[in-house]
């Protein structure tokens, strides 16, 4: 039997946060970003303690006259080289690749906007859905936006990441209790 002209629909544009994301940053897919930064002149830190990842989004954002401030993509940058230094230390250091420091970026992102601000996220969100995504979702809501989800090659650093990720969530978590 025939199938119906069903429309198909690729794993990729069902990971609706990182769309949604790069959506933010004006950007229509990671391949923009790494075009340029896939090189190891954008690995490290520059002399103002900030990683050259950092340095290159920033100034994209500023041509595209994204609505992300400076200060937020500066405070995201100083939180992932802060968490980078204390799970590095023991391990001589560590070098990000841009698709790594790209996943540790929208996990600040959502974290920021998840214990700041979860109703309007919510909302942003939603609302984006309906506008840019040809696929039906059950619109999020606040109690379901408590999940990520990281998809990534093998060998491709998940295990690093995941260390990352607890420092960021502890992170926001104690800034949104008031915990410092």
């Amino acid at each position: 039997m025939a199938r119906k002209n069903v429309p198909q629909i690729y794993f990729d544009d069902q990971l609706v946060l990182f769309q949604y994301f790069l959506h933010e940053l004006k950007l229509s897919s990671l391949d923009e970003l790494g075009k340029e930064l896939n090189s190891i002149d954008y690995e490290g830190i520059n002399e103002s303690g900030n990683t050259y990842f950092y340095e290159y989004i920033s100034r994209v954002c500023r041509m595209r006259n994204v609505n992300i401030s400076q200060d937020k993509l500066r405070l995201y940058d100083e939180n992932i080289c802060r968490h980078t230094r204390h799970i590095g230390e023991k391990r001589g250091g560590l070098r990000w690749k841009y698709f790594q420091y790209v996943a540790l970026l929208f996990t600040e992102m959502y974290l920021d906007r998840y214990f700041s601000d979860r109703e309007n996220f919510c909302k942003d969100l939603n609302e984006w859905l309906q506008r840019f995504i040809q696929v039906e979702f059950q619109p999020y809501t606040v109690d379901k936006l408590n999940k990520l989800a990281f998809m990534c090659a093998t060998g491709s650093g998940k295990t690093l990441i995941m260390h990352m990720n607890i420092l960021q969530y502890q992170y926001y978590f104690r800034r949104a209790r008031g915990c410092w």
